[in-house]
């Protein structure tokens, strides 16, 4: 009997749970209508969605980070695509990378680009402006990077 209880748990939990803004789940909400590699995402306190994603670009570039931020009802706050995070050449693959949210809601991304070895952290307000350098903070032969805000706001990488 506690077998058929532990299975009942999960497709409760499933049949509960939604992860669309639509009402029309035979519709998905696009991101972007470009290939792209990773992506990542991230609520706000206000209840929106921030999304990190690699875009894919011609060469020599491959991809480019970007991000998209999407209202309660997933309409996109950023244009079309998004917003260029920063414009650093990545090379003909993904890495992993970090993203986290502040006490503003800005976002931060943290991610590695394969050309040159170096990690990379810009911090985007809601309002689609760098907060940082539009190249970021380099962080030397940092691979696979992590990300840890503090209560002040400030940025443990």
């Amino acid at each position: 009997m506690k077998k058929v209880y532990l299975l009942l748990i999960p497709i409760l939990v499933y049949g509960t749970t939604w992860a669309q803004w639509t009402a029309n789940t035979s519709v998905n909400t696009e991101v972007s209508s470009t290939d792209m590699g990773d992506a990542q995402t991230v609520t706000t306190s206000d209840g929106k969605t921030w999304v990190a994603y690699g875009k894919t670009v011609p060469a020599p570039n491959y991809y480019e980070m970007r991000a998209q931020l999407l209202d309660k009802n997933g309409v996109k706050l950023l244009g079309p695509e998004g917003m260029l995070v920063n414009n650093v050449q990545e090379a003909s693959f993904t890495t992993l990378f970090a993203i986290a949210i502040d006490g503003n809601d800005n976002l931060i991304v943290a991610f590695t680009s394969n050309f040159n070895g170096t990690t990379y952290v810009n911090k985007v307000s809601p309002a689609g402006t760098q907060v940082w350098s539009p190249n970021g903070s380099p962080f030397p032969r940092a691979i696979v990077p992590k990300l840890c805000v503090l209560p002040n706001n400030d940025v443990i990488v």
